[in-house]
């Protein structure tokens, strides 16, 4: 007698089931792989971020550091402000070409200029830069280096022993300030990044 072999199937909508389970499996995995991804972008957009600053913080620090200890006009300070009432100060120093003018060409002795400046493609936006320029050149024949872009806002204030206090302007072209504090805003609601440099030099003034 001829038997037929038993079997089992997969009904249709067992199959269609099967499919909406690894469907939502692979949503999730998606899902999950794009948010890490993220993460990781946001995490490394940070440290850069961090790191720019950082170096900033390092080239100021050096900059103002260097300052001879005699000489005229070799730390000047102007605050600004814009219509919205955000800061735009500005930090002279006088250097010889070189790291101070982040360049290897030129020679001679450089005014460099800390400030910000409106994008050339986007007026409303500002980036953190620096002026540069010849001791003996017009205040307008200078190059612009930009260094941190979409900054908001920019002030500095000068700490005077002889006062022992906090100015916003340092305009005495024979003496240094003993410390420079600078505040940055990233954005007009943020809080400032905030850093205090010494002037070494102004301790030969006591």
């Amino acid at each position: 007698m001829n038997r037929r072999a038993g079997f089992s199937a997969f009904t249709l909508l067992e199959v269609m089931v099967a499919i909406a389970i690894i469907g939502m499996i692979a949503m999730t995995l998606q899902r999950f792989v794009s948010t890490t991804l993220t993460g990781i972008q946001i995490s490394s957009d940070h440290e850069v971020e961090a790191e720019k600053m950082a170096a900033l913080f390092r080239y100021i620090d050096t900059e103002l550091d260097q300052l001879p200890p005699t000489g005229q006009s070799l730390l000047l300070g102007t605050p600004h402000k814009f219509g919205n009432n955000l800061n735009s100060d500005e930090l002279q120093w006088r250097c010889v070409a070189g790291s101070g003018t982040l360049s290897s060409a030129g020679e001679g002795e450089w005014f460099c200029t800390l400030t910000v400046m409106p994008q050339p493609k986007n007026p409303s936006a500002l980036d953190l830069g620096l002026k540069r320029r010849y001791v003996d050149a017009d205040e307008k024949a200078y190059d612009w280096v930009p260094l941190l872009k979409d900054v908001a806002g920019l002030k500095f204030e000068y700490y005077s022993t002889q006062l022992n206090a906090w100015l916003d302007r340092w305009n005495d072209q024979n003496s240094r300030p003993r410390l420079v504090r600078m505040l940055m805003w990233r954005t007009k609601d943020s809080l400032p990044e905030r850093a205090i440099f010494t002037v070494n030099s102004a301790r030969t003034q006591q």
